[in-house]
């Protein structure tokens, strides 16, 4: 059985622990929180796929063993 993982994860580098401990990382709770914080629902819509990208970076990148972290994601604002 998957073991999937998402409580309060809402950057890279925590996806990434959480990968490595796990099958599947779940961030439905960082993408809400990009949602809720939009200044308007133009920019939800271009913010979520730049915060998918960046939390999967993490994901893949500890799945492959070359994540490093980076200080500039959007989960950092």
């Amino acid at each position: 059985m998957p073991l999937c993982i998402g409580v309060s994860i809402r950057t890279p580098d925590q996806a990434a622990a959480i990968a490595r401990l796990s099958d599947d990382v779940v961030v439905g709770s960082a993408l809400m929180d990009w949602i809720v914080k939009a200044n308007s629902s133009g920019q939800a819509v271009n913010d979520v796929p730049t915060v998918c990208s960046e939390l999967s970076f993490g994901v893949r990148g500890a799945r492959s063993g070359s994540f490093r972290s980076r200080s500039s994601h959007p989960a950092g604002r």
